[in-house]
């Protein structure tokens, strides 16, 4: 019996905690609003709400105004004076003076200007919270369904819905101290009154709460179909994806899967729409029965003469306002609490932890400059997969040494880069950089030291001159710059350009230019140049390259980096025989390992592949 009591106990406490959710839910999210709020701008936050603070007085002022109006001109109908009451002028004007404060300080001020630039500073501020996470957030959460969602729904919602909960909220807070003005000013007329017409106020707050609900369901339920359309429309809308479809006919077949997912998609909240429609019907029946109620209860009153008109004036506008403050206080929890369920969505993005662990006390190097590297016994296989990229792998690298990474695709040479740029832990083994295990240094302090070209590069639609100086803090230096572009190979096109250096890229904006992916990659390169890192990745870099240009590049690049650390990762061979050390993968394991001369004497892998292609070329 004892047992069935607890269990019945948890139950009980299962379901309060449950009904109870919604507000917490709201806590959460307005704790998180307004302190980004406040971290925005806290003098125009405290100003906007006590403008907003004072507006909620406004009804019951005027009504107040109202009433003495009323009856002061009741007054003087039944008596002989033939000159205006002082008392009634001064209602009137205390009515018009109560507009004009309202107009001027709210509407004027706090709603057209404070709204307008708080809302506007907010937002950049949240567009800025959401990039600076997501610049922090580890490879691996991009590669996790779950965080993808997580990532699309704050994607989707982060720059108006906070800003609108914000707002939602200063509405919320001056309904509720005008609703608690007017039970008030409600409760020498009976306390019944404003009991009843809280109570009133309830089927509105179940149908915005069931509502909201419903809306949260269509978004977050229907995530994947969202992204599928996103992807759609982003896809339809890139230059290549035209190309493509004017050559190869592939544009319905584009249309039809967006207009499917256009589809589906309202179909699904075509139908919460229509059961929310039936729903709303009800409380505003329910709320105008009462309120006719409460005034016909208090007619013989005033036809008695028990009570003045201007009191019953003051009663029905209070009533008004009772019904209208709790009518808008219910919508706007419910609205609240519907927003909070997107709120929700940037607080966890927010709150995404770092997957890969960071050091108590991270290691940092007295200067920056080429390491020694080793992979111990290194053992990968990437989250979600079920092969292992890299198998018990080990290899030296020393300070100031030229490696290539050769093998046929899948072998592993993307990976070891990975690894050493630390966008993942091995699961087996450890890198060491000049002995310290990596997962122990100062990970910003580590790329540093790294500059990396991978084939899948991003083409900057900025200037030439801060494409190729991108990252660099110090001051901009045309000289390097230009130093960095010849050695690359870019200089002839970037003069061809009437802007030169200045010339902006990219068909989107005024006079930009769009170059050719070999154009694209030598400006790629100059960055890597005008850089100068102690160690320098490149991962197929002269893919997009004639050979001459191709020549050209690594003669400036093993004449600059003789004192720094090279890594190349390569399919083209006559790229990397120059390289002293050259590591050949096979299946994520170490095949062979040496110089070009000794490997191809070992006549393995190496020699095999280097023959094939060297065979093409004859």
């Amino acid at each position: 019996m004892a047992d069935a009591a607890a269990t019945d106990d948890k139950a009980v406490k299962k379901t309060l905690a449950e009904k109870l959710e919604p507000l917490r839910k709201m806590w959460i999210c307005a704790k998180l609003v307004v302190a980004i709020a406040w971290e925005t701008d806290k003098k125009v936050l405290m100003i906007f709400y006590a403008a907003s603070f004072f507006r909620a007085f406004i009804p019951f002022l005027t009504a107040v105004a109202m009433k003495l109006l009323i009856d002061g001109l009741t007054l003087a109908q039944a008596g002989p004076a033939t000159v205006i009451p002082v008392a009634v002028v001064g209602a009137l004007g205390a009515r018009y003076l109560i507009g004009f404060f309202d107009n001027i300080i709210f509407f004027s001020y706090a709603q057209s200007y404070l709204d307008a630039v708080f809302r506007y500073k907010l937002q950049n501020v949240l567009a800025r919270t959401f990039h600076n996470k997501m610049m922090t957030l580890d490879l691996a959460h991009f590669e996790d369904p779950g965080v993808q969602d997580v990532i699309n729904r704050a994607r989707e919602s982060h720059i108006w819905r906070p800003s609108e909960y914000l707002r939602i909220m200063g509405v919320t807070a001056v309904d509720i101290v005008a609703f608690i003005t007017a039970f008030i000013a409600l409760a020498p007329y009976g306390w019944w009154l404003p009991l009843l017409l809280s109570v009133m106020s309830l089927p509105r707050l179940w149908v915005q709460a069931v509502s909201g609900n419903r809306q949260w369901g269509i978004w977050s339920q229907n995530t994947p179909e969202s992204k599928k359309l996103w992807y759609i429309l982003n896809l339809m809308e890139q230059p290549m994806t035209v190309r493509e479809a004017r050559v190869n006919g592939t544009g319905p077949a584009f249309m039809s899967k967006m207009i499917g997912a256009q589809d589906y998609l309202f179909t699904h909240a075509e139908k919460e729409l229509k059961r929310q429609l039936k729903l709303s019907l009800v409380p505003p029946i329910i709320e105008g029965v009462v309120l006719f109620g409460v005034a016909w209860h208090f007619l013989p009153g005033v036809i008695g003469g028990a009570l003045s008109v201007g009191s019953f004036t003051l009663l029905l506008t209070m009533l008004d306002q009772l019904g209208m403050r709790s009518a808008s206080a219910s919508t706007q929890i419910g609205r609240l609490y519907e927003l909070s369920l997107y709120v929700e969505s940037f607080d966890s993005f927010l709150k995404l932890k770092q997957l890969l662990p960071r050091p108590e006390k991270p290691r940092v190097f007295d200067d920056i400059k080429p390491p020694s590297i080793v992979f111990e016994n290194v053992t990968f296989t990437y989250p979600g997969g079920d092969k292992q990229a890299l198998d018990n792998v080990s290899f030296s690298l020393a300070a100031g040494e030229s490696v290539a990474f050769v093998g046929q695709n899948g072998a592993g040479k993307t990976t070891v880069i990975k690894l050493l740029c630390r966008f993942y832990d091995p699961q087996g083994g450890r890198i060491l950089i000049n002995g310290t295990d990596l997962r122990d240094v100062d990970l910003a302090h580590w790329h540093r030291h790294l500059g990396t070209l991978f084939q899948e590069f991003v083409r900057y639609h900025f200037t030439i001159k801060e494409n190729i100086a991108l990252g660099d803090d110090s001051a901009v230096n045309d000289n390097r710059i230009e130093e960095a572009a010849r050695k690359a190979g870019a200089s002839g096109f970037i003069e061809a350009f009437p802007g030169k250096y200045d010339q902006q890229l990219g068909k989107e904006f005024k006079d930009g230019q769009e170059l050719s992916g070999g154009q694209w990659q030598k400006l790629a390169i100059a960055r890597a140049f005008h850089a100068a890192p102690p160690v320098l990745i490149l991962d197929e870099p002269t893919s997009a390259i004639d050979a001459e240009a191709e020549y050209e590049i690594f003669n400036n690049l093993e004449s600059q980096y003789t004192d720094k650390t090279l890594i190349l990762v390569s399919h083209r061979f006559s790229t990397v025989r120059n390289a002293t050390n050259i590591i050949v993968l096979e299946e994520g394991r170490l095949a062979e390992q040496g110089d070009h001369a000794a490997l191809m004497a070992r006549n393995g892998l190496y020699a095999k592949l280097f023959s094939l292609q060297a065979k093409g070329y004859r």
